[in-house]
């Protein structure tokens, strides 16, 4: 801003110098030109503009000039002010962030769970099920100490195993758990409850069956009226690619309003790197149209994994990923 200020001055400055100088030059030549009319030397049809016209010319020049040195400076303080307004906005974020950080940990410290932890283990090909294993660790307990835990709709009691609390549950693969667990610390006739954050409450199907990820979805997509112009790429990778699950199949496909238009096969071993599909098409849509790009993972359960790549048109929310059983059934959708 200083700099700005020191450029500006240093223009008015020379402007003005300038406009002194020139108005003298032509004062000078105004009144050699009288001087060589009164005495007969130049003719009087010859005119040369007065003191009064040149003065007003520079007049409007430097009025002119003041003009534009505002806009800019006014250019220039908008700019600034945009950029303060963005940090602010980046202030203010970064400090709900770390209100909420903070938020969480005061209520760590005040929580009586000093630990928790759940891992998701095997997986029955036979009964579609999960094994959970929870382990929590209390800031403080005894030996007559007991704990159970709420878990969705189970109830589990928690035994003791050295320093912590452990217990299994079997959850069906497309189980959740919508609220948050809660584990139960009875000490004698007092009873205290705890919620268990940091507790992964499912769905559980996406520790087991595979799916492909996006790595990069249409970034160079012209819009003009409902007419889609694309000369971009997709990149599809594995994710969550369970050993004890193989992949039988993976489609892209495109949708107008729901129907399918087209269908690429890939292979999943094409998958193992970064699956690169070019897209360098257009499509004239009219209001209403959704136009949509799926991913389509097949598995030898005869469940498919339908994720939602890019979508256009839709105002309604969009479903990230549907799971259909092998008679096409949904058997989940987020």
């Amino acid at each position: 801003m200083a700099a700005m200020a020191t450029w500006i001055l240093i223009i008015l400055v020379v402007s003005i110098i300038s406009a002194v100088i020139y108005m003298t030059v032509k004062y000078i030549k105004y009144k050699n030109h009288i001087n060589k009319v009164l005495n007969g030397v130049e003719d009087t049809s010859k005119r040369i503009s007065s003191p009064g016209e040149s003065v007003m010319a520079v007049l409007i020049f430097l009025l002119i000039l003041w003009n534009a040195i505002n806009l800019t400076q006014i250019s220039f303080m908008q700019n600034t002010i945009n950029g303060l307004n963005s940090k602010i906005d980046e202030l203010k974020r970064d400090t709900s962030i770390y209100m909420d950080d903070i938020s969480t940990k005061l209520d760590d410290i005040s929580s009586p769970i000093y630990d928790a932890e759940l891992i998701v283990g095997d997986f029955n090909r036979d009964s579609l099920t999960v094994n959970l294993f929870f382990k929590v660790k209390l800031r403080e307990f005894t030996d007559s100490t007991t704990l159970s835990l709420t878990f969705g709709t189970h109830d589990i009691e928690l035994k003791k195993d050295g320093d912590c609390y452990t217990g299994t549950l079997e959850v069906g693969l497309f189980e959740e758990c919508y609220d948050i667990p809660v584990v139960s610390i009875k000490n004698g006739e007092v009873t205290t409850l705890a919620e268990v954050h940091a507790f992964w409450c499912g769905p559980f199907w996406v520790d087991v069956l595979p799916n492909t990820a996006i790595s990069r979805a249409p970034y160079e997509v012209k819009d003009k009226n409902g007419k889609l112009s694309f000369d971009s790429e997709i990149w599809l990778t594995k994710d969550s690619w369970n050993d004890g699950v193989n992949v039988t199949h993976v489609y892209f496909t495109k949708e107008l309003n729901g129907v399918e238009t087209s269908r690429e096969e890939i292979s999943p071993d094409e998958l193992n790197d970064t699956k690169v599909i070019k897209l360098k098409e257009s499509y004239d849509l009219k209001d209403g149209d959704v136009l949509s790009f799926y991913v389509i993972t097949e598995n030898d359960l005869g469940y498919s994994v339908k994720r939602l790549i890019w979508e256009y048109g839709n105002t309604n929310e969009s479903i990230g990923h549907t799971v259909y059983d092998a008679d096409g059934n949904v058997v989940f959708s987020d």
